[in-house]
């Protein structure tokens, strides 16, 4: 998957849980699980394309594992958004499964930089969805 490619899931992803969390009711509990979901869905997203910018091996795995975070984050707030029933099971299953890929595709970009690193030896190990580091994000 080409990095343009995955920022695209990732703002996709972003959209539609800021869609369901519109849905969550007022409230105490409700409102954090809403603000939850949205911080954490918009950092993954921002976190990914902030790695996308890196200037080096280490910076890219270091905001990649940011991004990874948040993204395992999201998937958290979205289960307690449908245990709460905040959320339709429909949502929570589309959701919830657009979280888990985007969290495996980002464990599987590491495991890959970082076999490629020892393999390499150096600084030029990426992954395919990474810009060059230290050129400019596009």
């Amino acid at each position: 998957m080409k990095g343009d490619d995955l920022q695209q899931r990732f703002d996709a992803f972003v959209d539609d849980v800021i869609t369901a969390a519109r849905q969550i009711p007022k409230g105490r509990g409700a409102a954090h699980i809403a603000e939850q979901l949205i911080t954490s869905s918009s950092s993954a997203g921002a976190h990914y394309r902030e790695a996308r910018g890196s200037e080096s091996v280490a910076d890219w795995l270091s905001k990649l594992a940011g991004s990874l975070r948040e993204a395992r984050e999201a998937e958290y707030w979205l289960g307690r958004a449908r245990a709460q029933g905040f959320i339709s099971a429909e949502t929570a299953i589309e959701l919830r499964g657009e979280a888990n890929e985007l969290i495996a595709i980002l464990v599987a970009c590491r495991v890959t930089t970082k076999k490629n690193q020892r393999r390499k030896g150096g600084e030029s190990a990426v992954c395919e969805t990474q810009d060059t580091p230290g050129t400019p994000e596009r």
